[in-house]
């Protein structure tokens, strides 16, 4: 058995063949060049505009953001340092008021305990003078009863002691 086949043939292409298919690439390249590639690149060029511009947008709103977050870092601790102040200030006022208090409360203490020793010698006073008052009656009684037994000295002097020892006796009874 033996097989004709031409080597030749079979290793070189027919050139009406490998022409055919020449332009039909072409063709192909140019109906692939003219309704895909430049659309296709228009495409893939617009979107590229939009991820730039998203991504400025972006780059923008963070910068934004960053001053923001800048400020409100800085608007905290502005707060933070007036409430300090406040907080201070209220403790210097409470401070005061409680000085204030503590001194109305001694000039009231003073005020009072003074009241108090005025009335106390007040009291005394009036104890003096009803003491006094009481002396001199009791002297007139003890006048008026010696006037009345006068004897004698001894007998004088007597009277009197008998007369107080009375009155002392009366006085404890009462009390």
């Amino acid at each position: 058995m033996m097989i004709d086949i031409d080597i030749a043939q079979q290793l070189f292409p027919n050139p009406s063949t490998m022409i055919i298919q020449l332009l039909a690439t072409g063709v192909l390249f140019y109906f692939v060049f003219r309704f895909l590639w430049e659309p296709a690149r228009a495409l893939m060029a617009k979107r590229s505009n939009f991820v730039h511009e998203k991504l400025s947008e972006a780059e923008e709103k963070l910068a934004e953001a960053k001053e923001k977050n800048k400020s409100a870092h800085e608007e905290v601790s502005k707060a933070v340092f007036r409430s300090q102040e406040i907080i201070s200030k209220a403790e210097k006022e409470a401070l005061a008021s409680r000085e204030e208090i503590l001194e109305q409360a001694k000039k009231d203490a003073t005020s009072k305990l003074e009241k108090a020793r005025d009335e106390i010698a007040i009291e005394r006073s009036q104890m003096r003078d009803e003491m006094v008052e009481e002396m001199v009656s009791v002297a007139m009684l003890a006048a008026e009863k010696l006037i009345s037994e006068k004897v004698d000295s001894d007998s004088d002097q007597k009277t009197i002691e008998k007369f107080v020892k009375e009155l002392n006796k009366q006085n404890e009874s009462i009390s």
